[in-house]
């Protein structure tokens, strides 16, 4: 019984096949299948085992890269131009001052320049020049300042780093004026007075020093009575 119930079965299945075969299978077009075969790497001259390359047309930008870079213009040449000499200072051909106010030469050390006034003689003050920083020798006018205006009184050299003392000189007021005889600079000093006071055991009079430096002195900023 059991041999007997395979026969229809068995019979069954041969007959699907025979018609399977018989059937044929409806075909792709020929674009769908080389569509599938590039996705699975399974297209002609491919082992299946490679992925697809990449295009070897260069893109814009790789070949702006390899593009050789503009070439700029050469400079100009540089010319050196010679910078103009500055011009030398012009000379003082009066300096250093040589002579005195009459023509002569000037004492050799610190003493009243001849031929020049020399007066207020009968006072007891005394006026002491004192030169000794400047490395410059100095022609001195001593000017008498009252109602009746400016009045050279004295006129003395002093030498480089010298002094002098002025003696007998009469109760008043008074500035000092004096000239650098190398640079020939004017300075003035500030104004003074001397004074002589009565008293039980003799009369005192005034003794004041004023220092020639240029950094004691006044520059001058009016008439003087030096030359």
């Amino acid at each position: 019984m059991a041999v007997l119930a395979l026969v229809p079965i068995l019979g069954a299945g041969a007959g699907y096949w025979q018609a399977r075969q018989k059937t044929p299978a409806p075909r792709r077009p020929p674009a769908a299948l080389a569509a599938e075969w590039r996705i699975h790497g399974l297209d002609s001259g491919s082992s299946g085992l490679q992925a697809e390359r990449p295009s070897e047309r260069p893109s814009a930008a790789r070949a702006a890269d390899r593009a050789p870079a503009p070439r700029s213009a050469p400079a100009p040449p540089q010319v050196a131009v010679p910078t103009p000499a500055r011009s030398p200072l012009p000379s003082n051909p009066s300096l250093p001052i040589v002579a005195d106010p009459n023509g002569r030469a000037w004492p050799l050390g610190a003493a009243y320049v001849a031929g020049l006034p020399q007066t207020h003689l009968d006072g007891l003050s005394a006026v002491v020049l004192d030169n000794a920083m400047n490395p410059a020798p100095v022609f001195v006018t001593l000017v008498s300042i009252d109602a009746a205006g400016a009045q050279p009184v004295r006129h003395v050299h002093v030498p480089a780093m010298g002094s002098f003392r002025m003696e007998s000189l009469r109760p008043g007021r008074y500035e000092v004026q004096h000239r650098n005889l190398v640079t020939g600079d004017l300075t003035r000093s500030e104004l003074f007075e001397l004074r002589e006071v009565a008293g039980r055991y003799g009369t005192k009079a005034t003794e004041r020093t004023v220092a020639l430096d240029p950094w004691a002195a006044i520059r001058s900023a009016g008439p003087t009575a030096a030359f």
